[in-house]
């Protein structure tokens, strides 16, 4: 068999193409990879944060954020589309940019990205909180039949948007209505963005101040809706900043709930065998001592065989767990509040990874220094997002990682070490 030359194009996660050439018999080509390359961006984010992270299905990076402005190019601020290596994408062009913040971002099937955030307008459009951007960057004004705003109030977290299998498009947030229906907290979407009455949250999220702030959505294996955040009323019962829901919106009593969490949940993965890891700014859940992090099995009851030990203790105030990346291997990748000292009496870095028993992992980035943050001494990580080769891309506000300068977005492999320049092949293009 002679020698073969692969050249494999891949969008929404197929292979549209491929070209062998040499002659001769040809083997199976393995799925393409994306690009192992170290960020090539200059000076990155001027300034501000970068608050959620997207890889799309065609291998995008969408970057969101209350940042303002992208290796010094004009107009790129706020939500912008990279390649894997974080070369700007010119053909994704949000113009004017976002007047305010974007929190969270999805993805439909169709390829186009839904925003969420605080802003008013963008791409020069009335799209109060809530939009739906084509592929190009324009907006998409047939979205909800044009009808502005579809929420009343702000999408205020990451992680706040989700669509499931269907291209419905789950939303969550500080509102109360969705056009004029009642929906407190959350709502469900159609795929064209109109309000689906089939999903009630008429009554919705609520606590004894009338507010709610919902943190992350998600939906889980067995199809159902996993909700936390700072709440402790749904649908008038009690649920404390955790709630399982059934297709049509109402609660899932399979879940065991008896207190709940004794303060906010930020953060919630589901691992394969179904269990959960809740992370976030409480002390108990139902009851039992748990520091910052748990682990559940799928009916709501804890798993005691999940260990982290002392867990984060802060240099000041409360420590904070707002990020988890399960990592194909099973170990755990915590994004901590900045304020966190030590993890387990061990001094911690702003992430730490577990292993799957929830004992520290010491090979993380070991000897390294970890983020910093020369502006205001205060680094912080607010999204993470892994790669299908293991890669992790890190944003949020820093300045550096191991004394290296990477404004705000950084690169790492699967046990934390950067990513040095040339380490791998194109984004697009792999032979």
């Amino acid at each position: 068999m002679s020698t073969l030359r692969k050249y494999i194009f891949r969008r929404n996660s197929i292979i549209l193409s491929q070209i062998v050439g040499g002659g001769g018999d040809s083997t199976p080509i393995e799925p393409p990879i994306e690009s192992d390359e170290q960020f090539v961006e200059s000076t990155g984010i001027s300034y501000g944060s970068i608050f959620q992270l997207l890889i799309s299905s065609d291998y995008k990076l969408y970057v969101g954020g209350g940042y303002g402005g992208y290796s010094n190019i004009s107009g790129a601020d706020k939500i912008i589309a990279t390649s894997l290596n974080g070369t700007y994408d010119s053909t994704f062009d949000v113009t004017p940019s976002p007047d305010n913040n974007v929190y969270s971002i999805t993805e439909q099937s169709n390829g186009k990205i839904i925003v969420a955030g605080s802003f008013a307008k963008l791409g020069g459009v009335n799209s109060s909180y809530l939009a739906r951007l084509n592929t190009n960057g324009s907006v998409d004004t047939s979205f909800n039949n044009g009808n502005i705003p579809i929420i009343n109030n702000m999408v205020f977290r990451k992680d706040c948007m989700v669509v499931d299998s269907q291209d419905r498009i789950y939303v969550g947030g500080i509102f109360t209505s969705a056009g004029s229906n009642s929906a407190k907290g959350l709502v469900r979407l159609l795929p064209d963005g109109t309000y689906d009455s089939t999903f009630d949250t008429t009554i919705g999220f609520n606590n004894s101040s009338n507010d709610r702030d919902i943190q992350t959505i998600r939906i889980l294996s067995d199809g159902k809706i996993l909700v936390v955040g700072q709440f402790n009323l749904y649908n008038d019962i009690t649920r404390n900043y955790i709630a399982k829901l059934n297709l049509d919106g109402t609660i899932d009593e399979s879940f065991l709930h008896t207190t709940g969490a004794n303060k906010t949940v930020f953060t919630a993965r589901e691992l394969t065998d179904g269990s959960i890891l809740l992370g976030g700014g409480f002390s108990q859940y139902n009851g039992t001592p748990a520091n910052k992090l748990v682990k559940v099995d799928s009916n709501g009851n804890i798993d005691n065989t999940f260990d982290i030990g002392a867990g984060p203790v802060a240099s000041t105030g409360t420590a904070l767990v707002t990020g988890i990346l399960v990592q194909p291997s099973g170990k755990i990748i915590l994004a901590l509040s900045n304020n966190t000292a030590t993890w387990d009496g061990v001094s911690a870095d702003v992430v730490i990874r577990l292993n799957s028993d929830g004992s520290l992992d010491t090979t993380w980035n070991s000897g390294g220094i970890g983020f910093e943050d020369s502006q205001f001494n205060s680094p912080s990580v607010y999204d993470l997002v892994a790669q299908s080769n293991g890669n992790i891309i890190f944003a949020g506000r820093f300045t550096s990682y191991n004394g290296v300068p990477h404004d705000n977005l950084v690169k790492l492999t699967a046990d934390g070490d950067l990513i040095s320049s040339g380490d791998g092949g194109n984004t697009e293009l792999l032979q």
